[in-house]
């Protein structure tokens, strides 16, 4: 994503270019979930009217991805969500909590969707209640698919079940015709720092 930086003549460049500008996931794991709730608290006290997120990644722990979801519904400002490669599994789930017109789609990306993965051992009965809770975690999200895409619970069950329980690859003109983003474009990162001075 390419970002343009603009500053008050009164301030340096080694300043302004410590404020962070978006926040980027590669990954969905605990260690990921703690780095995107830091970042994105910097991005939002950072007075910016809008909180990028850059999305780039295979997918990863469900766990992690509903941590992500809740710090987005939290928000009050308007949130994109950026693929500039892939999102897949989690990521894709991630990208379309976007707020509404600011899921951007790079032309040379793709997106995957799939039931929930899961590898169980153990003692029957715990396996029994990890495979109730796999199917839990799949139920919901699916919903959220199917709710940030406008289309009536069930859809992308019944999509997913067509294809065989296969992974489901879309590229970035299927992912906006089945509602999933908005744009297909790369958006440019304009940053503007001024200084305001204000006598009391």
């Amino acid at each position: 994503m390419q970002r343009t930086l603009s500053l008050a003549p009164n301030l340096q460049y080694t300043n302004a270019d410590i404020i962070p500008n978006f926040v980027l996931v590669n990954d969905f794991s605990e260690v990921a979930l703690k780095t995107f709730i830091i970042d994105f608290d910097k991005v939002s006290r950072s007075g910016t009217g809008i909180i990028p997120i850059v999305i780039d990644s295979f997918g990863g722990g469900v766990h992690a991805l509903f941590g992500m979801i809740s710090v987005i519904r939290s928000c009050q400002i308007p949130v994109a969500t950026i693929v500039s490669s892939k999102a897949m599994s989690a990521g894709v789930v991630l990208f379309s909590c976007g707020t509404k017109g600011y899921r951007f789609a790079s032309p040379l990306s793709y997106f995957m969707v799939h039931e929930v993965s899961s590898w169980n051992e153990g003692k029957m009965k715990d396996i029994e209640t990890d495979v109730e809770h796999g199917q839990e975690m799949n139920r919901r999200l699916l919903e959220i698919l199917d709710e940030n895409c406008g289309k009536k619970r069930g859809w992308f069950g019944k999509e997913i079940d067509k294809r065989s329980n296969t992974d489901w690859y879309l590229n970035a003109k299927e992912a906006r015709k089945i509602g999933l983003a908005d744009k297909i474009k790369m958006p440019s990162l304009k940053v503007e720092v001024l200084q305001k001075v204000t006598l009391v």
